[in-house]
């Protein structure tokens, strides 16, 4: 590997659920791998139920899920998505089964229950919802 291409990116594609490609570009440094992808989901399909609306002090929080359905049963996936502030207020009066298209970003962080285990969870941070 020469200096030149220490630096020079390196690009990959993949296919998301909606059939839009997406870039995902790695930049090699000197000092290792530094990745900037990115993190750009776009996800289409009904709702689970109707979106769980909270209103704190300054901004409003809504959580709801959306169910995908793949090409076969087994790709079947139902997602958690969350956003806040106006785009939340604008989707509390979608109703469950409704079809719905989300842009966002995925987020993963680690909790723990009640009884004292720790647990993964991964959800799609919206800063957009289109909807008829």
């Amino acid at each position: 590997m020469t200096a030149q291409d220490k630096d020079a990116p390196i690009s990959a594609t993949a296919e998301p659920v909606t059939g839009k490609t997406e870039i995902l570009t790695i930049k090699q440094s000197q000092k290792g791998i530094n990745r900037m992808i990115m993190n750009t989901v776009y996800l289409d399909g009904n709702l689970a139920k109707k979106p769980e609306i909270k209103k704190g002090d300054k901004t409003t929080f809504a959580k709801f899920v959306v169910n995908h359905d793949g090409p076969t049963e087994k790709q079947n996936a139902s997602v958690e998505i969350v956003t806040f502030g106006k785009l939340a207020e604008d989707i509390a009066d979608l109703r469950k089964g409704q079809t719905v298209a989300v842009r966002g970003r995925f987020q993963t962080g680690t909790y723990k229950r009640q009884d004292g285990k720790s647990f993964t969870k991964t959800s799609i941070i919206a800063d957009g919802v289109d909807f008829s």
